[in-house]
């Protein structure tokens, strides 16, 4: 087919056709690699031709370098303006095939998060130049931002832009509701003059979708139960992901917290409630520090994160956006000649420590008297040892019988009388001598006895001084050991009382390992029939589907929800989703059943051996490494079980020989 000719008169052959739209369709022109034009299903009206002639005119290379701007306009033979010509953009596909995850399997497999940080930033860079010229791109959405191989973006569709040349206004007449900033909701576009601001509403949608996994941040789940629209909930202001706005909506469920994001959660919540948002310029930069804050994550290196995550919150995600498609590495399980099951056997049959008390052949000190005599008993006096003489009382009663009878006879016969009391009184002298002398000998016998008992009594107390410090000397060395015995004791069993409990819980996750994997084994065939099916179910994207009453709105709501696919529908999930009662659920249940129906028979396919491997290698790892984890705790468990156990013996032994000495030290206290 041949164009009647572009501005200049030139006559161009259009070459296959590349895409079609509702507004018109787009083709390759024959001798140009790096030129295509776009042919509207009709003429375009005056307003629209002046519009892309000034488009034509105020073109820069800045304009070039971040759009498919139009380079000059095609005519048909009657005149009448019928298209534009403009740069071929190549690469992977638009930016909801990047954004969405079940698409971005498909034309981005092999990109990181990371990845998708650069295309934002770019994203905002393009907008950025866009603003810096004049223009508004108005219609912002997911189907006029192209991808390039390197994650730069060119902007297309740019006819509905917004531009002014020579002093006049050519306004984007259209407008997609759910990137529409909320002033402009209901808004008849025709008579409305765009701004950057409302440019940033849109494309920090773009933004978000690109990094939650898809994600509107207006699809939410309500606090009050009723489901809303993505316009009415961007009306009321129910961004899903606000601290401000937690007791009226709340984000859907396994979604990445905007947390994870660091400052780029304050320029989102500035971009979508009130009116003072960020500049492009300003989300450009924002990005730009992101990216450069970014760290790979040790478990998939798919993963990027901020560093002041900790964790990787990727990782934390039940559906991970970014599966590792890298060699799952495999690694033989060395158990030698013992299975997994003797294994766990040995683990449950680990030997004990016999208490410290039961190994001692002497008593506990608690068992006999502790206490130590500070002093001796007191000893009777030497005094009441030594026997007074007993004094002979003849004389004494023999004097004081003459006196009597010489008192007697003083009267009869004085001269009898007179040699009577003589008598007496003699008698009686003597016996006082002999007494006193008997009692000076008693004296000093007694003086003798005290010096001689001091002495003893003395060297008695010295010794018993030395005996009493020697018991205590031994109680003290007894009550050091025991406490050292005690501190080894607990130490002992803290120490094989750790050692097994990770024996414990290292076996248990064996055994349920090794057990899910005998499982998965046994179901091989079952999973391969349902993983083939999947898979040929994924090929089926919502989002492209012609569903009764899902429109644009209810599939962002849908992949909001992890809904992006036919393999995605669940009932019971569907069920979950806000605004989504029996009757939309039914038509997506339908639309599933409609799909299945053009799958291959899987019922008969067996497992192959390649996919009973990836079973084995998924697992083999895991089990490998806890493996060997488990024989290594065993050993060093009984490793430390016969330190233990030798040091237990040598203590017993040192208890006992200090036991003995402490009883015999304080038995000689008591009977020194």
């Amino acid at each position: 087919m041949s164009l009647a000719r572009l501005s200049t008169g030139q006559e161009l052959s259009l070459g296959r056709k590349l895409a079609e739209g509702g507004e018109g369709r787009i083709h390759e022109l024959n001798g140009t690699g790096d030129r295509l034009v776009k042919l509207y299903h009709k003429p375009v009206d005056d307003l629209r031709h002046r519009k892309l002639v000034a488009m034509a005119q105020i073109r820069t290379a800045a304009l070039e370098a971040v759009s498919a701007w139009p380079v000059d306009l095609a005519y048909n033979s009657s005149e009448e303006c019928i298209g534009f010509v403009m740069p071929r953009i190549s690469g992977p596909g638009i930016i909801d095939k990047l954004s969405h995850p079940a698409e971005q399997r498909i034309a981005f497999g092999t990109i990181d998060y990371g990845f998708l940080v650069h295309v934002a930033m770019n994203l905002m860079r393009a907008a950025s130049t866009l603003h810096a010229s004049g223009c508004v791109i108005g219609d912002v959405n997911e189907s006029n931002v192209y991808i390039l191989d390197d994650g730069t973006v060119r902007f297309i569709d740019v006819d509905s832009f917004q531009v002014q040349h020579n002093g006049v206004l050519f306004p984007c007449e259209v407008g997609t509701p759910i990137y529409t900033a909320p002033e402009l909701q209901g808004a008849n576009f025709r008579e409305v003059t765009r701004t950057p601001i409302h440019d940033i509403f849109g494309l920090s949608v773009l933004v978000f979708q690109l990094l939650v996994q898809g994600c509107h941040p207006f699809a939410g789940v309500p606090i009050d139960g009723r489901g809303r629209t993505i316009e009415e909930a961007i009306r009321e202001g129910l961004y899903a992901y606000s601290d401000h706005r937690r007791k009226q909506v709340s984000p859907p469920p396994d979604r990445l917290s905007v947390s994870a994001l660091g400052e780029l959660g304050d320029f989102f919540e500035r971009s979508f409630l009130g009116c003072q948002r960020p500049t492009a310029a300003e989300w450009m930069n924002a990005l730009d520090r992101t990216r450069g804050k970014l760290r790979r994550c040790a478990k998939n290196p798919r993963h990027k994160f901020l560093y002041d995550c900790g964790v990787c919150p990727l990782c934390r995600l039940l559906r991970d956006p970014f599966p590792h498609y890298g060699e799952v590495e495999t690694r033989p399980i060395d158990l030698g000649e013992l299975s997994i099951g003797d294994l766990i056997r040995q683990a449950g049959q680990l030997p004990t420590l016999r208490p410290l008390g039961e190994r001692c052949g002497e008593p506990d000190i608690l068992a006999y008297e502790r206490s130590v005599p500070t002093s001796l008993p007191n000893p009777p006096s030497p005094a009441s040892m030594i026997a007074r003489p007993k004094q002979d009382s003849k004389l004494g009663t023999a004097g004081g019988c003459l006196l009597f009878i010489g008192f007697v006879f003083l009267f009869i016969l004085p001269p009898v009388g007179i040699a009577g009391i003589f008598l007496g009184v003699v008698l009686l002298f003597v016996r006082v001598l002999q007494s006193n002398a008997e009692t000076r000998a008693h004296s000093d016998a007694v003086a003798r006895a005290q010096s001689e008992f001091k002495s003893r009594y003395e060297a008695a107390k010295q010794a018993h001084e030395m005996r009493r410090h020697s018991a205590l000397s031994a109680i003290d060395q007894l009550t050091r050991i025991e406490s050292e015995a005690r501190d080894l004791e607990h130490l002992a069993n803290d120490t094989l009382h750790q050692l097994g409990q990770q024996i414990k819980d290292t076996s248990k996750w064996l055994s349920i390992a090794h057990k899910t994997l005998e499982a998965e084994l046994n179901n091989a065939d079952v999973d391969f029939r349902n993983e083939q099916l999947t898979r040929y179910l994924q090929r089926y994207m919502i989002s492209s589907a012609s569903i009764p009453d899902i429109g644009p709105s209810r599939k962002a709501v849908l992949a909001s929800f992890g809904i992006e696919t036919a393999a995605d529908i669940d009932r019971k999930i569907i069920h979950t989703i806000p605004g989504f009662g029996r009757r939309l659920t039914d038509h997506l249940i339908y639309w599933r059943m409609s799909c299945e129906k053009h799958a291959p028979s899987f019922n008969a396919a067996k497992a192959p051996v390649d996919w009973l491997n990836r079973i084995r290698s998924r697992h083999s790892v895991d089990i490998a490494d806890k493996t060997a984890t488990l024989r290594t705790l065993i050993s060093e468990y009984r490793t430390t079980h016969r330190s233990y156990e030798n040091r237990f013996a040598v203590t017993a032994a040192e208890l006992d020989r200090i036991r003995q000495k402490c009883r015999a030290s304080l038995q000689a206290v008591k009977t020194g």
